[in-house]
């Protein structure tokens, strides 16, 4: 018993607690740690500033020209910042409120000549016609067939929409001589609320408008 109570002896325990825990002593304030202090932030320099004020500048002015209305002063300043534009992506449209909004509701049709002199009526997809469904798989041919193909900003791909209707409607023995891409239109009924008028009633597109004609060439039907 008296040998056990040697070995654990509360003052020797002690004792080699503190040799092999050894107590912190408490910092000082003021008193370093030793370790070498975060390098502190240089300010922006005039060169600096010139530089961010630059980008910021051409960034804002190329999205204002771009979204600006219509007309001579605009078509100069695309010359020079639509290469900027496309190449950084910063070109935007927001032609359903601003600046100039829609005035006419419309749909994209297409005259196609054959050899034989018959002519043939061809309807580009119209989502008001359409079920929900088919309207939703399709929504992009809206968006290409009637707000790109057009309007002046894409005439240099108004041939290849019409070799493409040529190639959907080839017959053979009797291929596609001509096609010519229709714009039918009707303004919009006026904003009077007392003689509402439902979509579903809304008047035909009476006015055609052909603005491009294309002469089918035997290598468009390969």
């Amino acid at each position: 018993m008296n040998s056990l109570t040697k070995r654990l002896n509360p003052d020797r325990l002690l004792q080699n607690l503190v040799k092999v825990v050894p107590i912190v002593k408490p910092m000082e304030a003021g008193e370093s740690t030793g370790n070498s202090s975060p390098p502190a932030v240089k300010p922006f320099g005039k060169v600096d500033k010139f530089l961010v004020c630059t980008l910021l500048f051409s960034y804002f002015f190329c999205v204002f020209t771009w979204v600006s209305p219509e007309g001579p002063c605009k078509d100069a300043l695309l010359y020079f910042i639509k290469p900027i534009a496309e190449a950084t992506s910063i070109c935007q449209s927001w032609s359903v409120f601003s600046p100039e909004t829609r005035n006419s509701n419309y749909h994209e049709t297409a005259l196609i000549y054959f050899q034989d002199g018959s002519v043939k009526l061809y309807e580009f997809p119209r989502m008001e016609k359409l079920d929900y469904l088919t309207r939703f798989r399709r929504e992009k041919y809206r968006k290409m067939f009637c707000d790109c193909m057009p309007w002046a900003p894409y005439t240099q791909f108004q041939s290849d929409f019409a070799r493409y209707v040529a190639r959907a409607n080839t017959c053979p023995f009797n291929e596609p001589i001509m096609v010519t891409l229709v714009h039918n239109w009707r303004l919009m009924p006026p904003a009077d609320p007392n003689h509402w008028v439902n979509r579903s009633n809304l008047p035909e597109h009476t006015n055609q408008t052909p603005y491009h004609v294309y002469y089918v060439q035997p290598e468009d039907m390969r």
